[in-house]
């Protein structure tokens, strides 16, 4: 296809390419062209990218020889970074007393627009005034302001950026500045916009020839196909290329898809799951690099580079438990191979103090009350040492390089990248990494000074915004593209998916800052369904003339969303793909077990040990609870001890305020007694005693989970917790005369051969004698949940019948805004509000007297007992999917997959 660009090629003729890909292919085409005639030498080629070939322009106005006195050239071009940052700035001072949700977004958009502002000749649409006509919305009068500010700052420090750099390119062409070649030919382009097509002038003015390469070659022979979802169309289009690759190793083979970005994780997975499906097993490995997905993914997430910016964030502010987690886990610190058992534990340890946050100061106060194995805390130390020694504060204004410097010296005191072997792609994030740091300098050109925790933010999005790819030796025979990407190339094998009614034409997408009429008007990009239509008409048509055979594919689902094909491949034939590949039937387990030559015996395994007299078991009521809700379970969390990792949570969890409410009445029945002093005290004097006890109980949990609670944070609460209890106690004095017998007191007790401990919440003597246990309660509880074969909530009836006073009821204390109230049973009519006696329950469960329900719930916790001491391990839920729901042990009882 472009032999003949190559023949016209000589010393003094430049080819501009849309982008730096298609300069790495024509390269590697030309020389490809010189083997295949048996040359050993050739002249070298002059191909550029657009945007380094202007870059390559305005360097000659540098040239001291050939500056006037009097027209000195920009002092700085900005690189896209330093625009962005300055957009940044604008904006952020212009909104200084205003919230934006995401000042970075918004300054790329605005970025964006000033960009589509120099391309789409809209310059008289920057500088019309902010009140006129053509201003058609807030957003519009907003950003002609910003334009403003940014064009005066940069006049003012003689800075340049990309967006305006041909506009200058032009301005120096008119003057005859610029030493331009014979001819320049222009590759790639499915568009030139105005801009550029000023620019082809300017040149042709200036004797240069100008051409514009436009793709001859017949369209190829188009299929198209469809598949039931997406993840079948992916998995289709990998077997496809796997397939096709051996038939001829030296075709190249693309696999365009339009939303790449979008769902490059999902396009990954399955064709690493398609080339190398014995990747994980032991002994193998995925050496050979078969494709290639274009565009890598954001250095930021790459795991060695994510640890150096969280260890970075743990010195200077403070970490998420999520964010320490990673850490602690990480390979990448000293000695994090190594003892990467001991700090797993310390992760588990601090998710058990419940704190949701740490500093690196408070983080050497717990490791230093915790006894841990490990060396993270000496290396923590040292990391806190540099800070003080060096005298270092974080709000001090220093420039980027400063603070830069001073990251680097954490990351080697840390022992960044750790102690074990890297790979080539890990060295080559790290060199990457380190060059960040030197570009990210640049931004001290355009801001003098910032504090440490903005140079980090900084520095984290320049990695966010860098894609990482690892290089290779040779070039994978399949690449993985999106639609832009493929200008200019040519292939051998192409399949292009995604091409449904929904998503192909993609939906219009304007810029919100440049009026949508003016963007209509002149068809700008994404401006219209029409603009769309027509692009991607345009660019279907391009890539069926790049290959010898061409594939089109869609999704019939999108979710719960039909679809059917895209009207612009309605007239293609469509085929099945079994006329074109082979699909596999078989997972690769599937196919593991199937052509083993061992025999497999399959056996169900019910049936754990029996508990012996040395094996200690602790649980208490919680035993008989999981027992009854499902025997693997319990033997699961109390033989096996697996248990799920608690997840601290910002401010106070559920369970927190459970245990708030439980001290603040704890602490206030304590000073009461009885119902009767209750009754004697004065509002102004149960208030102060309110007061004090709530202040008490606050205290106590947040030493407890090792929170930092804001001020304002516990006053808020602190007026809750009064408010809810002053009610609750109102509830309380319309009972029948009692008195707190005990209140949170500890019993030990065993039943059926089970030893436990019992912390009931309170237990009440009434005026006759009777007694009655009460648990308190800020759910919705339901005492249903007491009765059957396999009660739900067995926790009140094991109390009941194993105190060692006679019991006469028991129940919830409701105690909860919305609903106040006493649910339970006792064995005499109106003991307790709220409450009914057995033979009122007709539940179909519950007994006809309270000495006969008693026996029930002995019966029926005997029977629990045995078959949990007798080893019973059935993965039988009481009701399935619902006792499953709030069960974390899927992956260890594999209930999903009966």
């Amino acid at each position: 296809m472009y032999k003949q660009l190559f023949s016209q090629l000589s010393g003094t003729h430049t080819i501009i390419t849309v982008n730096q890909r298609l300069v790495t292919y024509l390269t590697q085409v030309y020389e490809h062209e010189q083997q295949t005639h048996l040359q050993t030498v050739w002249p070298s080629t002059n191909i550029l990218a657009f945007n380094t070939w202007c870059t390559v322009l305005y360097q000659q106005t540098l040239n001291p020889n050939t500056v006037e006195s009097n027209h000195a050239p920009p002092s700085l071009l900005l690189n896209e970074q330093q625009a962005l940052h300055l957009w940044q700035q604008i904006i952020q001072n212009t909104h200084h007393d205003q919230a934006l949700l995401n000042v970075a977004a918004t300054a790329q958009l605005a970025q964006q627009a000033w960009q589509l502002c120099y391309q789409w000749q809209l310059l008289a649409y920057l500088d019309s005034d902010p009140n006129s006509a053509i201003n058609q919305s807030e957003d519009c009068q907003t950003f002609l302001n910003w334009s403003h500010t940014y064009r005066e700052t940069c006049a003012q420090h003689a800075w340049i950026d990309q967006a305006s750099l041909p506009d200058y390119l032009m301005a120096q062409l008119e003057q005859r500045k610029l030493t331009l070649p014979e001819a320049i030919t222009f590759v790639g382009f499915d568009e030139i916009n105005p801009q550029i097509v000023q620019l082809i002038q300017h040149i042709e003015a200036n004797g240069c020839k100008v051409d514009v390469f436009e793709q001859t070659s017949p369209a190829a022979k188009t299929r198209r196909v469809s598949f039931a979802n997406s993840e079948d169309e992916i998995t289709a289009m990998a077997h496809w290329a796997k397939q096709t690759w051996p038939q001829n190793q030296a075709d190249t083979i693309a696999c365009v898809v339009p939303n790449l970005h979008q769902i490059r994780p999902q396009v990954e997975a399955i064709f690493n799951k398609v080339f190398y499906p014995r990747a994980n097993l032991p002994g193998h490995s995925s050496a050979q690099h078969l494709f290639n997905l274009s565009g890598g993914k954001a250095l930021a997430n790459y795991p060695l580079v994510h640890c150096a910016l969280l260890l970075i964030k743990l010195s200077i502010s403070y970490l998420s438990y999520s964010e320490l987690g990673y850490l602690l886990r990480s390979p990448y610190l000293a000695r994090g191979a190594i003892e990467f058992t001991q700090r797993a534990q310390l992760d588990r340890e601090l998710r058990y103090l419940g704190a949701s946050e740490y500093t690196l100061k408070n983080l050497l106060e717990i490791l230093n009350k915790i006894k841990n194995n490990n060396s993270l805390k000496d290396t923590l130390q040292q990391i806190y040492e540099i800070k003080l020694k060096q005298n270092i504060h974080y709000q001090e204004q220093q420039s980027f390089v400063y603070w830069c410097d001073y990251f680097q010296q954490l990351l080697i005191v840390a022992g960044w990248p750790g102690d074990r072997s890297l790979n080539s792609s890990e060295h080559q994030q790290i060199a990457r990494f380190l060059t960040l740091c030197e570009e990210g300098g640049r931004i001290d050109q355009v801001q003098s000074a910032m504090v440490a925790q903005y140079a980090l933010h900084h520095l984290r999005h320049l990695a966010q915004s860098t894609l990482f790819q690892e290089e290779t030796t040779q070039e994978p025979p399949i690449q993985v593209l999106g639609i832009l990407e493929t200008a200019g190339l040519r292939f051998e094998h192409l399949w292009i998916m995604g091409l449904d009614e929904q998503h192909w034409p993609p939906a219009p997408n304007a810029n919100p800052f440049i009026p949508l009429t003016s963007q209509r008007r002149l068809g700008m990009p994404h401006a219209s369904a029409e603009r769309e239509c027509q692009f991607s008409e345009l660019s279907l048509q391009r890539l069926r003339q790049s290959a010898n055979q061409v594939m089109l594919s869609y999704a019939q689902q999108d979710g719960d969303q039909a679809q059917l094909a895209s009207p612009l491949i309605a007239q293609f034939p469509e085929i099945d793909i079994s006329q074109v590949i082979d699909l596999p039937t078989q997972s690769l387990a599937s196919q593991l077990f199937t052509n083993s030559n061992t025999q497999l015996e399959w056996f169900d395994d019910e049936q754990a040990p029996a508990v012996t007299k040395n094996e200690h078991i602790s649980g208490g009521s919680a035993i008989f609870k999981q027992q009854a809700a499902c025997a693997f379970r319990a033997f699961a969390e109390f033989r096996l001890h697996a248990e799920s990792l608690p997840e601290p949570e910002l401010g106070l969890a559920a369970l927190d305020r459970g245990i708030l409410v439980h001290d603040l009445l704890e602490l206030v029945w304590r000073e009461l007694s009885d119902q009767q002093t209750l009754l004697t005290k004065s509002g102004d004097e149960l208030h102060s005693l309110l007061e004090q006890s709530a202040q008490q109980a606050i205290n106590n949990l947040a030493k407890r989970v090792n929170k930092r609670l804001p001020k304002r944070f516990i006053q808020l609460e602190k007026q809750r917790l009064i408010n809810l209890v002053t009610d609750w106690l109102d509830k309380e004095k319309s009972r029948q005369s009692f008195t707190v017998t005990s209140i949170e007191s500890w019993h030990e007790s065993e039943f059926a051969g089970i030893e436990f401990h019992m912390k009931i919440d309170r237990l009440d003597t009434l005026a006759d004698g009777s007694n009655i246990i009460i648990d308190y309660k800020t759910g919705k509880p339901s005492p249903n949940a007491w009765f059957g074969d396999r009660p739900d909530d067995p926790q009140l009836p094991l109390y009941c019948v194993t105190h060692e006073q006679a019991i006469n009821g028991i129940a919830f204390a409701q105690v909860r805004a919305d609903d106040m109230r006493y649910k339970g049973i006792t064995c005499v009519a109106d003991q307790l509000p709220g409450t009914q006696t057995v033979d009122t329950l007709n539940n179909g469960y519950a007994a006809q007297t309270w000495p006969e329900q008693k026996q029930l719930w002995r019966t029926s916790l005997m029977t629990l007992s045995h078959k949990f001491q007798a080893g019973d391990a059935q993965v039988a839920p009481k009701i399935p999917g619902i006792t499953c729901q709030y069960c974390e042990l899927h992956s260890l009882c594999r209930v999903d997959d009966e």
